[in-house]
C-alpha cells in the first residue's frame, strides 16, 4: 500500500474530513489533498505528524503506515526526533493589555497560517512607539500554536547606530536550535544553509525585531515553507521579496481611549467601557477626571471642548508609547489628569513631560534621527518641516524652501517615509500637477521642531511658493480682481503652474485654507509683512464666495496689524476695503460705513478711482442696510460715475447690479431695469462671468416684481445654471430662492417648495444672512 492509499484509507476509517485533518494537523487542506493524491512526496516530519494526529484520534494507531512491518501499531515516529531536538520558546510575553488594531491583527495572523505555497512572510513598517513590537508579539502568541516545533525572537537593533551582525545573529539561533558551538560555522553563508536544512522540516515562527533594512534579513530568512517569519522595522522594507506589508499608523480615537484606560487611565466618557453618562467616573468627580467646574483661564478652544482625558489623548495623537506613558503619569501617586493636559498644552515642552521611568517619547523619536537612518538631505527637509506653522506641507514647496530640485526633494522625502517619520500623500490631487501633501505626526513634528530652536530652515522660499500658488488660484476663482502685485518674497520663484479650471482652483484653496490661515499669523509673528498681508488680501475672495465670515475677519486682523506696522498707505486701505465687504455680508452695517470712509480718505488721495468706486459701492449697500435708501442711491450714482471713469467692465456691472437693486427695493423697478439691461450686455466679455448669476438674479427678481413670471422663471433658470458652472454657491441658493417663489406664484408648488427647501440648506450651509428671512417664509 502506498502512503497515499494508507493516509486517505486511515482518514476515512475515522470519519475525517480533509479539512478536519488538515485542522488537526496544522497542514494546509491543500497540502492534504496532495498527499492522498500522491501528486507531492512527504517529508519525515509530515509522515510522523499525520501518524500521530490519526493515532490519538483512534485512540490507537489506524494502521501502519507504509514501511512498518504489517500488523504493527505505529509508533508516534516524529516524538523520539523532535525529544531529542531543542524546541525553543523565546516569544517576550504577550501584554495584558493590548487593544484595537483588530483588522491589522487579523491580516498577520491570517498571512502566517496561510496555505503554504511558499514561506509566510509579513514586514510591520512604522514610526518609533507606534507599537510595531507589541503588536508583532501579540500576534506571535496568537500563532504559537501553529508552530509546535518553536518559536525564535531576535531583537537586531536595527535603528541603533550599532545594528546587529546577521552572523552573530545566525550563530545565536544555532545554538537555539541544538548545534554545539564547536560546530557553529563562522562563515555566513554557511552559517544561514545550517540554519536552513535545521528549518526544512520543522514547523517554527521566527520575529525578527527592530530589523535595519532587508540586507540584514535576508541570511535569516528559512528556506523552506513550513516555517514563518514575522519582521519590524522603522523602515519600509521595499526590497525584502514576498514579503506582506503592514504600515502602522496612529491608533484612531476609539483605541487610544480603550487603551488608556486599559493601561490604567479613567475611562473616557462615552468610551469604551463607560457609559453615555460618565456616572462611574473617579469618586468625588465626573468620568473624565474633572470635578464638575470649569477650567477657564488660558484653555485654548480645542481643550474648552472637551474633558482632560480627551485632550491628554489628542495631545497623544495616537502613539500608543505616549498613552501608556500618559496613563502610567496619572496612575502614578499623586498622577492627576487635569495637570497633565495642562502641562501637554504647551507644544514646546510636550516632550519633556511624556516620560516616566524608562520610557520616553523623545528618547524614541531620537533615535529616528541618527545618520544611519536619515542622509543630511531628509535631516534638513525634516527640520524644516518640523518648523513649518501648517499641519501638512506641500514637497514642492519644501523644494523650493532648501533650494532643491524636484528629484532631490522627492528623494528627501521619500527617504523620510521609508523611515516611518513622514506620511506622503495626495499625489496628482486637485491643483497637485504630481504634488504630495507631506504631514508628520505631532509629535515627530514637535521634536524635529526644537533640533533648531528658532531658525526656519524652508524660509522665505516655501512661502513664497504658497503666496503665488494662491495666487494662481484667486487668478481662477475670481479673474475679475486686480490681484495685488507680489513684490519681496514671492519674486524668489517662477510663477506656478495655473489651475486648469476654475473648480480645480477652488478645491485646492478650501483644502489649504487652514494652511494659509496658520502661515499667516506665523508670518506675522516672525516680521515676515509682506506675506502676511499678501494672504489676507488673496484670500478675500475665497471667503467671500464660501461666506467664510470668521476666517475672513481673523485674516484681515493679521494683515492690518502687517499694514500698519512696516507696508504703506494703500496696502492699509486694501484691508480696509476688505473689512467694509466683510462688515456688510454679516449684517454689520455701521462698521462697514465707517470702514469705506476711512478708505475713501486713503483713496482720494491717491486718486485711485478703482478704489474709490469700490468702497462706494460698500458704503451705499451698508447704507441701504440701516434703511437709508435715498442715500444709498446717491452714492450709488456717485460709484457709478467712478466705475465707468476706471473702465473695468466687472466692476461696471456690479455697480450697475447694486444700483439696480437699490432702485427695486424702492419699488422703482422700471427705473432698475435698464441698468440690468447694460449688465448683462457687459457679462459677455470673459472678464465679466462671475457678474452674470448677480445680474439674472436681479433680472428675475424685477420680472417677479413686474408679474411677468414666464421672464422671470427664465431668467432664474439661466442664472441657477450659470453660478452651478462657475461654482458661485451664494447665486446659486439665491436663484433657488427666487425660482421657488415663482413657481409657487405660477401654481406649481411641488416643484416649488423642494427648491426654497434646498435654497435655504444651502444657505444655512453658507451662513448666508437671508437664511432666518426664508425660513421664516417657510413655516
Amino acid at each position: 500500500m502506498s502512503f497515499a492509499q494508507w493516509l486517505a484509507q486511515a482518514r476515512r476509517s475515522l470519519d475525517l474530513t480533509q479539512e478536519q485533518l488538515a485542522e488537526k494537523t496544522g497542514l494546509s487542506v491543500r497540502a492534504i489533498r496532495d498527499l492522498e493524491r500522491g501528486a507531492s512526496r512527504p517529508r519525515r516530519s509530515t509522515v510522523a505528524l499525520l501518524g500521530e494526529v490519526l493515532g490519538s484520534v483512534a485512540g490507537s494507531a489506524p494502521g501502519s503506515a507504509p514501511g512498518s512491518a504489517p500488523g504493527e501499531t505505529r509508533e508516534p515516529a516524529a516524538a523520539a526526533p523532535r525529544a531529542s531536538a531543542p524546541v525553543p520558546s523565546q516569544l517576550p510575553r504577550d501584554i495584558a493589555d493590548f487593544v484595537g488594531r483588530h483588522d491589522t491583527v487579523g491580516t498577520i495572523v491570517a498571512t502566517l497560517g496561510r496555505d503554504r505555497a511558499a514561506l509566510p512572510l509579513v514586514a510591520v513598517s512604522g514610526l518609533g512607539g507606534i507599537g510595531k513590537t507589541t503588536l508583532a508579539v501579540h500576534c506571535a502568541h496568537l500563532c504559537r500554536e501553529q508552530y509546535p516545533d518553536g518559536q525564535l525572537y531576535v531583537s537586531l537593533r536595527g535603528a541603533s547606530a550599532a545594528p546587529e551582525d546577521a552572523s552573530l545573529v545566525l550563530a545565536r539561533l544555532l545554538r537555539a536550535l541544538g548545534v554545539p558551538p564547536a560546530r557553529v560555522p563562522t562563515d555566513l553563508d554557511d552559517q544561514s544553509a545550517l540554519f536552513r536544512s535545521l528549518l526544512a522540516d520543522r514547523r517554527m515562527l521566527l520575529v525578527l525585531d527592530d530589523a535595519a533594512d532587508s540586507r540584514q534579513i535576508r541570511p535569516l530568512l528559512p528556506g523552506g515553507d513550513a516555517c514563518a517569519v514575522l519582521v519590524t522595522s522603522r523602515r519600509y522594507l521595499g526590497g525584502l521579496e514576498g514579503a506582506q506589508h503592514v504600515v502602522l499608523g496612529p491608533l484612531d480615537e476609539e483605541e487610544s481611549a480603550a487603551l488608556f484606560t486599559a493601561a490604567g487611565g479613567p475611562r473616557v466618557p462615552g468610551g469604551p467601557g463607560s457609559p453615555a453618562d460618565g456616572t462611574d467616573g473617579p469618586a468625588g468627580g465626573t468620568a473624565d477626571g474633572t470635578d464638575g467646574t470649569t477650567d477657564g483661564a488660558g484653555r485654548g478652544a480645542a481643550a474648552a471642548a472637551e474633558g482632560p482625558v480627551q485632550e491628554v489623548l489628542r495631545h497623544c495623537a495616537g502613539l500608543p508609547l505616549a498613552i501608556r506613558i500618559s496613563a502610567a503619569q496619572v496612575t502614578a501617586p499623586g498622577g492627576d489628569v487635569r495637570e497633565l493636559a495642562e502641562r501637554l498644552r504647551d507644544s514646546s515642552r510636550r516632550l519633556d513631560e511624556l516620560v516616566t521611568d524608562d520610557l520616553s517619547v523623545r528618547a524614541t523619536l531620537d533615535v529616528g534621527l541618527g545618520p544611519h537612518l536619515l542622509p543630511p538631505l531628509a535631516r534638513r527637509a525634516l527640520l524644516g518641516m518640523g518648523a513649518w506653522p501648517g499641519s501638512w506641507i506641500d514637497g514642492r514647496a519644501v523644494a523650493a524652501g532648501l533650494g532643491l530640485s524636484a528629484g532631490e526633494a522627492n528623494a528627501a522625502l521619500r527617504r523620510l517615509g521609508e523611515a516611518g517619520l513622514a506620511l506622503r500623500l495626495g499625489q496628482g490631487g486637485e491643483g497637485g500637477r504630481g504634488g504630495q501633501e507631506i504631514h508628520l505626526h505631532d509629535l515627530v513634528k514637535a521634536h524635529a521642531a526644537e533640533q533648531e530652536p528658532g531658525s526656519r530652515p524652508l524660509e522665505p522660499g516655501a512661502s513664497a511658493w504658497y503666496v503665488q500658488r494662491t495666487d494662481a488660484a484667486v487668478e481662477r476663482i475670481a479673474p475679475y480682481l486686480r490681484r495685488p502685485v507680489l513684490p519681496g518674497e514671492a519674486q524668489l520663484l517662477p510663477t506656478p503652474s495655473v489651475f486648469d479650471e476654475a473648480s480645480e482652483a477652488m478645491a485646492w484653496l478650501r483644502r489649504e485654507a487652514p494652511n494659509l490661515l496658520s502661515l499667516q499669523r506665523d508670518a506675522l509673528q516672525r516680521g515676515a509683512d509682506l506675506v502676511a498681508w499678501q494672504l489676507a488680501v488673496l484670500l478675500m475672495p475665497f471667503f467671500e464666495q464660501n461666506m467664510h465670515w470668521n476666517e475672513w475677519a481673523a485674516s484681515h486682523e493679521h494683515g492690518l496689524v502687517a499694514a500698519r506696522r512696516s507696508l504703506s498707505e494703500i496696502q492699509q486701505g486694501r484691508i480696509l476695503v476688505g473689512f467694509a465687504a466683510l462688515r456688510l455680508h454679516t449684517a454689520r452695517y455701521p462698521e462697514a460705513v465707517t470702514a469705506c470712509d476711512e478708505g475713501l480718505e486713503i483713496y482720494r488721495r491717491a486718486d485711485d478711482q478703482l478704489r474709490i468706486a469700490v468702497l462706494l459701492d460698500l458704503k451705499a449697500r451698508a447704507l441701504a442696510g440701516q434703511d437709508r435708501h435715498e442715500d444709498a442711491v446717491a452714492v450709488l450714482k456717485q460709484a457709478l460715475t467712478a466705475r465707468r471713469a476706471d473702465g473695468g467692465p466687472f466692476g461696471l456691472a456690479n455697480s450697475l447690479n447694486h444700483l439696480a437693486r437699490a432702485l427695486a427695493d424702492r419699488g422703482r423697478v422700471e427705473e432698475a431695469l435698464p441698468h440690468l439691461e447694460e449688465a448683462l450686455t457687459l457679462c459677455a466679455d470673459e472678464r465679466t462671468v462671475f457678474a452674470r448669476p448677480l445680474t439674472l438674479v436681479n433680472l428675475g427678481r424685477c420680472a417677479l416684481q413686474l408679474g411677468r413670471l414666464t421672464d422671470s422663471r427664465e431668467h432664474l433658470e439661466v442664472a441657477l445654471a450659470a453660478s452651478r458652472e462657475i461654482g458661485d454657491r451664494i447665486h446659486e441658493a439665491e436663484a433657488l430662492r427666487w425660482l421657488g417663489l415663482t413657481l409657487e406664484r405660477s401654481g406649481d408648488p411641488d416643484l416649488a417648495r423642494p427648491m426654497r427647501v434646498e435654497a435655504l440648506a444651502l444657505m444655512d450651509a453658507l451662513g448666508h444672512p437671508d437664511a432666518d428671512e426664508l425660513r421664516a417664509e417657510l413655516a
